[in-house]
C-alpha cells in the first residue's frame, strides 16, 4: 500500500530523496508544489524529471479533500462538506459561540 506523501516529515523526505541521489532542495520544491500550487498528481510537478515524478507516483499517493458544500445557520454555525478521493464524505462544523471546557475567560 502506498503511503500518503503529506504524512512524511521533512527528515523522512530528506532520507527518501537522498537514498537515490536527489538533493535536499527537492523537499522545498515538493512542498511548494503540494501546498502552494496545490498539485494533486505528481505529473503536475514539472520542475521534477519524468523519472522522479514516476518514482513518486510508484511510491506515494497525493490527494486533498475537495470542497463540496457549505451552509450557515442563523446562529452563525457553519457546516462544511468535503469529499475524499475515495468518494466518502467528511462534514466539519464550526461553532462560533461555543465555549471550550476549562476556558472560563
Amino acid at each position: 500500500m502506498k503511503r500518503h506523501i503529506k504524512n512524511l516529515s521533512e527528515e523522512d523526505l530528506l532520507n527518501y530523496f537522498e537514498s537515490f541521489g536527489e538533493k535536499r532542495f527537492r523537499i522545498k520544491q515538493l512542498y511548494h508544489s503540494l501546498y502552494q500550487s496545490k498539485c494533486t498528481d505528481f505529473s503536475e510537478i514539472l520542475n521534477f524529471s519524468p523519472q522522479l515524478r514516476e518514482k513518486l507516483t510508484t511510491d506515494f499517493e497525493v490527494f486533498s479533500l475537495s470542497f463540496v458544500d457549505k451552509s450557515t445557520s442563523s446562529d452563525g454555525t457553519q457546516k462544511i462538506l468535503f469529499s475524499t478521493q475515495d468518494g466518502k464524505y467528511i462534514e466539519s462544523v464550526f461553532l462560533p459561540n461555543a465555549e471550550i471546557e476549562g476556558n472560563n475567560s
